[in-house]
């Protein structure tokens, strides 16, 4: 291998290094969702999500994100792409955080009638989360 060949190896790992730390920075989603099962009408229902970081990622007891949808755009036959746009879809309160994961519950869910309608109404995985402000 010549020494030009290593040094374009070594600097295609170190940018992808670079690449990859700082979108884990920033970049937390929701990776599973539970809810309870109530045996009484009157009984209370919670939502709780699984966030994809934890104390690892810097994430704190207490601290509250907006949750947005990620959706591609295209015409009506499906041919031509638009791009992408993050659809918010509600705020979460994280509850309690673990080394690689935190547990979050759903606090609201943001109103159709100001945002856009979303084929799947809720919290879900994937929804990608930003730290209220």
């Amino acid at each position: 291998m010549t020494r030009m060949h290593q040094l374009q190896i070594s600097i295609f790992f170190a940018l992808q290094l670079i690449f990859f730390n700082k979108g884990m920075a920033d970049d937390f989603t929701i990776v599973g969702v539970k809810r309870n099962i109530t045996l009484a009408d009157d009984e209370p229902v919670f939502h709780d999500l699984i966030v994809s970081t934890g104390e690892n990622g810097g994430i704190k007891k207490g601290q509250i994100f907006t949750a947005f949808r990620r959706v591609g755009i295209r015409d009506f036959s499906g041919v031509q792409s638009y791009g992408e746009i993050d659809i918010p879809v509600g705020e979460i309160k994280i509850l309690s955080v673990y080394s690689r994961v935190a547990i979050a519950r759903q606090l609201k869910l943001y109103s159709r009638e100001e945002n856009p309608v979303l084929d799947v109404f809720g919290l879900m995985s994937g929804d990608r989360l930003e730290a209220k402000k």
